[in-house]
């Protein structure tokens, strides 16, 4: 677990994350549990892949406390519309990495930075854009 926080109703909130049998994805996870500690709610938050395309987004460290930063691996041929979008848990959009700071090598690969001192610790979404839509969605946690 990342975090571990009594809740109004003398409950407890846990998230954390856990990589699946013979795999290297890490998936995301917010438990509320009640004062007994009897799981009420269990949230998992999957990786998406939202074209089916073979576009993915690396982000590192996890959890993030100054800085997350962002390899990009996309299949597109053209870079111009592609941005970074990031949004809390209930899906406001927080923080945007344009276009013009995304790093790009050539037209499939890219490097990026997002400053996150300023963010409250939690369970943050980002996703890679572009005028298509989403290319790729994930998730990381802030914790100072």
């Amino acid at each position: 677990a990342y975090d571990f926080d009594f809740t109004q109703d003398n409950g407890y909130i846990v998230c954390g994350s856990t990589t699946g049998y013979n795999s290297f994805v890490q998936n995301m996870y917010l438990v509320k549990a009640d004062s007994n500690v009897v799981s009420t709610t269990i949230i998992g938050l999957p990786e998406i892949d939202a074209q089916g395309g073979s576009s993915y987004v690396s982000a590192f460290p996890v959890p993030a406390n100054a800085a997350l930063y962002f390899t990009l691996v996309f299949d597109s041929k053209n870079t111009s519309d592609i941005f970074i979008s990031v949004t809390d848990i209930n899906g406001k959009v927080i923080d945007i990495v344009p276009n013009d700071d995304i790093n790009f090598t050539d037209n499939h690969h890219g490097t990026a930075e997002l400053n996150t001192a300023s963010l409250a610790p939690g369970i943050y979404m980002f996703s890679l854009q572009n005028s298509a839509g989403v290319m790729y969605s994930s998730k990381f946690i802030i914790s100072h």
